[in-house]
């Protein structure tokens, strides 16, 4: 056993250790952590092999550094993996339907539950491992038939979107029965029906918005995305013939008069404005139908949709893809008249000897300064950070990293707020950071892919992969100026002549594929829609590693616990 060695043999084999080991081996017993805090030397080789600025306050005693240690390591997530408290979150006797749900990372509703063979949608807020129900969605209508919710999505200004197919049921009495008219009808199939209801969650009265969607009862919607009640896309795919899919944009007519009603049945154009082709249908924007984009790739069916900066752009998931594909710029106007599909992607520089083409995500951190550059020219610089996946093509291997672009403009042209979607139109990235233990280390060939979540400050990127999260920790307003600080010790850079800076993950099992991922309001807790139900963790220094099972509020009476897996 470590503990019975003589002290200072310990602490020689505690130098020898990197620093997560050397702290996870403090905290076994009593005796390994008066060793490991007191050597002053021990405890300063680690503090500088550990990230953190190097102007200390003063001069500190052994304890002192020690704590600051400690401290460092806390942020830095060290020991995360084991202190990690899990609370999973299920509805007793139903079954959670995980394509469908919704969950986003802002708002005081931020999460959609919708369940197999349920018409109702139920939104809730989380905080603290718990879900308090906000507003239960159920359908506008009160007639004999199945629902069958699709898809859901969030909105702006905490407004959701939920899209269901509808199939009636016909009555008939003993008497009408005897008429064959009214037995053929019965034996036959009814017709289904798709509706999209836009529901206003953040306001006291219950305004619904109905769209019927008409001539698509042969096409499964694969992914929704909505703007506002006035717009949204959805990407279609015919049920029988798996080769013709496409994307449709929908732009309402606004009806002052039926808004006022509390249901509001709008009618809307709808534009396709991508087919199985790659192209860009003549409707869309006559005399521009054009490609998808010069990159050889087949065009499949989108899986999923996003609007980006606002309603200008819209983002082009794909089957296995971590990042989107392609993007399409919109036209605001009633028309929509819409750009050539464009690929998503730039070169960058990894090392010397190797340039790679990079998938770049809409950025999570951005910094603004003002500077008077000459006298009354005040300028502002504009520093972005992206999460990237570099491709190795002959091999097909990956190299998720971490890029920074930078933009400069006259003050008096500065609207001086952030806008990290525009940031991405920003053309020349450079890496920063590379992300090590990614969960893929070559291009992705499963249905779902990997689900790249951010934390609302930028400390923490988690990749979820089938049954597992990585999550990175990382100092945004370091990274962004390449570390010209010296907080990242002169270990942690890719090589010495660079100034990439190496990140490692720690990683948490699941026990569950993972279909939705996000982070809550704080930079410690994630939501993960699942297999098995909601899984909310805590990675944060307060964790105890509990198992929690807690049955969810569907009635607004209250969640109650089940049982507690494992307390370590």
């Amino acid at each position: 056993m470590l503990s019975q060695l003589p002290v200072e043999l310990i602490q020689q084999i505690l130098h020898y250790a990197d620093t997560p080991s050397y702290l996870q081996t403090a905290y076994t017993c009593r005796r390994l952590f008066e060793a490991a805090g007191g050597s002053r030397e021990l405890v300063m080789h680690h503090l500088e092999e550990t990230p953190g600025s190097t102007c200390l306050a003063g001069p500190l005693d052994t304890k002192e550094l020690f704590l600051l240690l400690r401290q460092r390591a806390s942020k830095l997530l060290y020991g995360a993996e084991t202190r990690a408290s899990r609370t999973l979150h299920i509805a007793e006797g139903r079954a959670t339907d995980p394509r469908a749900c919704a969950v986003t990372s802002s708002g005081n509703v931020n999460l959609a539950l919708a369940f197999k063979g349920d018409g109702i949608v139920r939104t809730y807020f989380t905080r603290n491992g718990l879900l308090f129900p906000r507003k239960t969605l159920r359908p506008p209508y009160d007639q004999p038939g199945r629902i069958e919710i699709l898809r859901v999505a969030f909105g702006v200004d905490n407004t959701v979107a939920v899209l269901h197919r509808f199939i009636p049921e016909i009555e008939a009495n003993e008497d009408a029965m005897q008429h064959p008219f009214v037995r053929q009808a019965l034996q036959s199939p009814p017709e289904p029906e798709l509706y999209l209801v836009h529901y206003d969650t953040g306001s006291l009265e219950d305004k619904l918005t109905v769209y019927a969607l008409t001539d698509r009862e042969d096409y499964e919607a694969l992914s929704l995305a909505m703007f506002n009640k006035y717009r949204f896309a959805i990407s279609w795919q015919h049920v029988q013939d798996r080769t013709v899919h496409e994307v449709a944009l929908y732009d309402a007519i606004p009806d002052p008069e039926a808004e006022q009603n509390s249901v509001a049945c709008l009618r809307y154009m709808s534009t396709v404005i991508a087919d199985e082709g790659g192209h860009v249908p003549a409707n869309a924007n006559p005399g521009r139908r054009g490609p998808a984009s010069l990159h050889p790739r087949p065009w499949s069916a989108v899986s999923q949709l996003a609007f980006n900066d606002h309603d200008s752009q819209l983002l082009y998931y794909h089957t296995g893809c971590t990042l989107y594909d392609h993007y399409q710029s919109l036209d605001n106007g009633m028309v929509p008249a819409v750009s050539r599909l464009r690929h998503n992607y730039c070169w960058a520089t990894l090392t010397p000897q190797m340039i790679l083409n990079f998938s770049i995500g809409i950025p999570f951190y951005a910094l603004h300064d003002t500077r008077d550059i000459s006298a009354n020219r005040p300028v502002c610089h504009w520093k972005y950070l992206a999460f990237g996946l570099g491709k190795d093509s002959p091999n097909q291997w990956i190299y998720p990293c971490i890029l920074m672009a930078e933009a400069r403009c006259r003050a008096v042209n500065c609207g001086h707020i952030v806008n990290l979607e525009r940031g991405r139109r920003l053309v020349d990235w450079k890496v920063v950071a590379r992300l090590r233990g990614y969960p893929e280390e070559r291009v992705s060939m499963n249905s779902v892919g990997c689900i790249i979540a951010a934390s609302p400050d930028g400390q923490r990127i988690a990749v979820a992969n089938w049954k597992t999260v990585s999550v990175w920790s990382l100092q945004p307003e370091v990274l962004v100026e390449e570390n010209s600080t010296g907080f990242y010790p002169d270990s942690w850079k890719l090589r010495d002549d660079l100034k990439i800076i190496d990140l490692d993950p720690i990683v948490l099992k699941l026990d569950a594929v993972c279909f939705k991922l996000s982070f809550t309001g704080r930079e410690d807790e994630l939501l993960a829609v699942t297999d098995r139900g909601l899984m909310y963790w805590d990675i944060g220094p307060t964790g105890t590693g509990a198992r929690m099972t807690r049955s969810l509020d569907l009635d607004g009476r209250g969640g109650t616990w089940v049982q507690s897996d494992r307390l370590l």
